[in-house]
């Protein structure tokens, strides 16, 4: 090679001194260096053009001369002239190039230094290449040996656009490029547009979906029409799904006949016979997903169409999470604050259950790794859970917990989905029917919850989610006062907490071997119910009499307490009818 340099670069100086023009240059280092080596760059190109329609080797515009360990000087054969200079560089992904969810094409660049660098921008999940007029200059770089290591094994390269497009329409699976980099980016997007409304119209699906849509929908046809219909403008196909699972509705169906009868790729549509409840109706949905990805919705909300590239960026950044949260758009006021996260990614573990109970108990948006939940037999685990009231009324946050012991989850802290206005009201719901509101199913449900916890952790960890679940129980009925007080008036607190205490000594009992120093739960159990003695919310809710026989037994419990008697030794019953004679006594003396 060294020899080779000199030989060239003494040839290039003799040729200059002697005033010799740029083309009797070119002709005479042509003679001495590129057609002694014919056949071997012929080989060369025939061992390294692998691709379907490439130019024949006479055709190729280019030719070279090495004048260095991997670098040349190049030859336009055509033109009879120099252009400049060539190095292989086998290619080596950037650490701090961003990775992206985006495909791009590269049309019409014959160049490879111009291709390169676009390619070195970012870390692209796939490359396009069509070459058409470049053709020919494009396939000469094959001569050279080490040409095919200078790009990632993510470049797919066409030698017309017709390829490409027969390619695409072949190849259902195949994410479109989303970004054209081309001196005719319009024709291009014309062509990407055409390419996929073809794929929609066809109705073969992808078996590549990276995002499932999964909308379980009883009794509105209506709402889960426009949600579909809403869902197929995106421009995505092979890259998205739309699971809509009718779960035995009977009412308004006119909708779900309109749904089943379109023909897109991108539609799954399933029919339960009957309504099981909203687990089945969830798990339906869920276990339906195909997608890498699945974000669960309800048929009141919708898919953020114009969002979906930011959701795609997100996802496949954070792909080793389990479970992550997208945000809601609100089109009016009033608008649900705790559907507006700020980003924040939990460890797997306790960090992660927590997550699970604070964020992904309302229906959409919560985005689940469905390519965990396969490996995990997280679907069969929560098979084991069909009897349990917890699992009932929030299959979601019973995903998310086992997802959320073994892998990361975040809230991604951006828009993902439309909420819609929900059908009817809270405060006109049909109150029996909502029974998962009653303070006596909030207990059941921190019970239930408890016996499934218990099968995933034990001792520091079970005694804290044991803690975090007495409160948070208690704040969810505290809140009915404030939200439905007609619908929850006949409640007296005290009957609540009593019933609840009872409750949580029947979980330490029953998880006795899994808790930590029982005393020690015992003890800050108790601390907690000391705490809840009065709420303030109920106590709007009464006449200043009913308040102040309710601050007065709480002292008392809270004395007897504090000489040593457990609350489950108290006979409150007993303390309010002291109570009650001693402040009628009291308020008679004052009137």
């Amino acid at each position: 090679m060294k020899e080779l340099d000199a030989l060239l670069l003494k040839q290039i100086e003799n040729l200059q001194s002697e005033g010799k023009g740029e083309y009797t240059r070119f002709e005479t280092l042509y003679g001495c260096f590129i057609q002694p080596n014919e056949e071997t760059f012929r080989q060369t190109y025939k061992a390294n053009c692998r691709l379907e329609n490439a130019a024949e080797y006479e055709a190729c515009t280019l030719d070279f001369i090495p004048i260095a360990d991997q670098e040349y000087v190049v030859l336009d054969r055509e033109a009879g002239r120099f252009c400049g200079t060539f190095a292989v560089k086998p290619y080596e992904a950037d650490g701090d190039a961003r990775k992206t969810f985006t495909s791009i094409l590269i049309a019409d660049y014959g160049d490879v230094r111009e291709i390169v660098p676009i390619i070195l921008q970012k870390s692209w999940r796939n490359v396009y290449i069509v070459l058409n007029e470049g053709l020919r200059k494009f396939t000469s770089f094959y001569k050279l040996e080490d040409f095919p290591t200078v790009f990632p094994s993510n470049v797919k390269i066409f030698a017309t656009t017709a390829d490409m497009h027969r390619y695409f329409l072949e190849n259902h699976d195949a994410y479109l490029p989303r970004k054209v980099f081309s001196r005719k980016s319009e024709k291009y997007d014309a062509v990407i547009k055409e390419i996929h409304d073809i794929r929609v119209r066809s109705g073969i699906p992808s078996n590549n979906a990276f995002l499932s849509v999964c909308v379980p929908s009883f009794n509105r046809g209506h709402r889960a029409l426009k949600a579909v219909e809403y869902a197929l403008t995106t421009c995505y196909d092979a890259e998205i799904e739309i699971v809509l699972v009718n779960t035995g509705s009977t009412n308004c169906t006119e909708g779900y006949q309109q749904i089943k009868n379109m023909r897109d790729s991108r539609l799954r549509y399933y029919e339960l016979e009957k309504n099981g409840g909203f687990h089945e109706s969830y798990c339906s949905a869920l276990s339906r997903a195909s997608g890498h990805f699945a974000m669960m919705l309800s048929d009141e909300d919708s898919v953020a169409v114009e969002k979906l590239n930011d959701v795609f960026e997100y996802l496949n950044e954070h792909c080793t999470e389990g479970v992550t949260t997208f945000n809601a758009i609100f089109d009016a006021s009033p608008v649900v604050e705790y559907l507006i996260r700020k980003l924040e990614v939990c460890e797997k573990g306790l960090q992660g259950v927590k997550w699970a109970f604070d964020w992904t108990r309302h229906i959409s948006g919560t985005c689940f790794n469905i390519d965990y939940m396969k490996e995990s037999g997280i679907f069969e685990k929560a098979e084991e859970y069909r009897e349990s009231l917890f699992f009932f009324y929030y299959p979601h946050c019973v995903f998310s917990f086992l997802l959320g012991y073994q892998y990361p989850t975040s809230n991604s802290g951006m828009e993902g989905w439309r909420y819609g206005k929900p059908e009817v009201d809270i405060t006109e719901i049909d109150w029996p029917v909502n029974a998962v509101l009653w303070p006596e199913w909030r207990i059941k449900q921190c019970y239930d919850a408890m016996k499934l916890l218990g099968d995933i952790l034990c001792g520091s960890e079970l005694d804290e989610m044991f803690h975090y679940q007495i409160n948070t129980t208690f704040s969810l009925i505290s809140l009915l006062f404030k939200e439905v007080p007609g619908k929850v008036k006949s409640y007296r607190w005290i009957d609540i907490w009593m019933q609840h205490y009872q409750s949580c000594l029947e979980v330490l009992q029953d998880l006795a071997e899994k808790f930590g120093d029982i005393s020690s739960v015992k003890s800050q159990m108790d601390k907690s119910f000391l705490y809840w003695q009065i709420c303030k919310r109920e106590q709007r809710l009464r006449t200043p009499e009913e308040n102040l026989r309710s601050s007065l037994q709480a002292q008392v419990a809270k004395y007897y307490h504090e000489k040593g008697v457990p609350f489950e030794e108290m006979d409150f019953g007993k303390m309010e009818e002291d109570l009650e004679s001693w402040i009628t006594n009291f308020l008679a003396e004052r009137s």
